[in-house]
């Protein structure tokens, strides 16, 4: 069972290319580098990263460059709720209350 929402995050990707000719041993090495830059993109984006896994050949069947094969980084984040404020006429109150909106 996927206890993605209920873990209260969500995956993210990031995919990236090297040449058919790299050693999975050099993409291992690299790994971090690129972990880095995309745990960089993502904390820019609101997330908290909360798990990233190490590049893995993509099982996708997106269309890669001839010569080059791709790789996914899978990053489990989550990110605080977001804080609205707006005025809701006195008749909708508690239909919003039951959808789970706060009253301040």
């Amino acid at each position: 069972m996927d206890t993605t929402l209920t873990d209260n995050g969500l995956w993210e990707r990031a995919t990236f290319t090297v040449p058919e000719d790299t050693l999975e041993e050099q993409v291992q090495f690299k790994a971090d580098v690129y972990m880095a830059r995309f745990g960089i993109a993502l904390e820019h984006q609101g997330f908290t990263v909360r798990e990233m896994l190490r590049p893995r050949v993509s099982m996708r069947g997106a269309p890669t460059e001839q010569g080059r094969r791709r790789y996914d980084i899978f990053a489990f984040v989550s990110r605080l709720p977001v804080v609205t404020t707006m005025d809701i006429p006195d008749a909708l109150v508690p239909e919003m209350l039951q959808k789970g909106m706060q009253l301040k």
